[in-house]
């Protein structure tokens, strides 16, 4: 019985207490009453901060729209073959807008482009410039390493290459047959037959039915090695041959 009074009475003391909101607000009115100065300058602040922030998302707005026009605009000439052209429009974009989705894809075509009109070390450039950024899409970094591999060849730099072909050959990705041919002939080039033979027969092995089967059968071949028997070839459907 006693416990029971003991709470009620407890109930009584708490509700006269007055609510710590209401308590909140009076301290709050009466520190704004005494120091306006103040309250002038933390709302000034406060505006100051809400236009900063609207400003910003105008400027990224604004930064956004015109990297997907000069994007559009670059590609448009890519898609035409126009080279040159393309590859200005590209690195023009990734050095204005390089913070910008469309910026940083920018260097991915313009190393492309560089390919295409036999400028390796150029195309170096591009390709490390899209790398260094974070790449969401395996399959893309997969293309990117591969083709900064065949820039870094083509510019002499072997042994940068073949790391940039094996990283490649790392990732999950549609290249994979590529990435082998491109190790072979790396291979081949510089003497290492055996790893040569082994990235023929890799490539094979990935791309039985692909378009350079009969070069790797034929390198194979040449390099002293037996390439394997010809894949039969596969037919869409359930296809019956009948004879008369």
């Amino acid at each position: 019985m006693s416990n029971k009074k003991q709470t009620r009475k407890e109930f009584r003391k708490e509700i006269k207490q007055p609510d710590e909101f209401v308590a909140q607000s009076n301290r709050a009115i009466r520190w704004a009453s005494e120091n306006p100065d103040q309250l002038k300058l933390g709302i000034a602040a406060f505006v100051m901060l809400l236009v900063a922030v609207a400003g910003f998302g105008m400027w990224r707005d604004s930064r956004h729209k015109q990297s997907v026009a000069d994007f559009y605009a670059a590609n448009e000439l890519y898609k035409r073959d126009q080279w040159e052209p393309a590859y200005e429009g590209f690195v023009a974009l990734a050095d204005n807008l390089g913070g910008t989705a469309y910026g940083q894809l920018a260097n991915l075509y313009a190393g492309r482009s560089a390919q295409e009109l036999g400028k390796p070390a150029e195309a170096v450039k591009s390709f490390r410039a899209y790398l260094a950024n974070e790449i969401e899409s395996e399959p893309i970094e997969q293309l990117a390493r591969l083709n900064l591999g065949r820039s870094l060849s083509a510019a002499g730099n072997a042994e940068a290459a073949r790391k940039e072909f094996e990283a490649a050959a790392a990732i999950q990705g549609p290249a994979g047959p590529e990435i082998q041919l491109a190790l072979a002939r790396h291979f081949e080039s510089t003497g290492a037959t055996d790893r040569a033979l082994d990235a023929y027969m890799q490539y094979l092995k990935e791309a039985p039915q692909g378009g350079s089967k009969n070069l790797a059968s034929d390198r194979i071949l040449a390099l002293g090695g037996t390439p394997p028997p010809p894949a039969a070839p596969s037919f869409p459907g359930n296809i019956q041959v009948t004879t008369n």
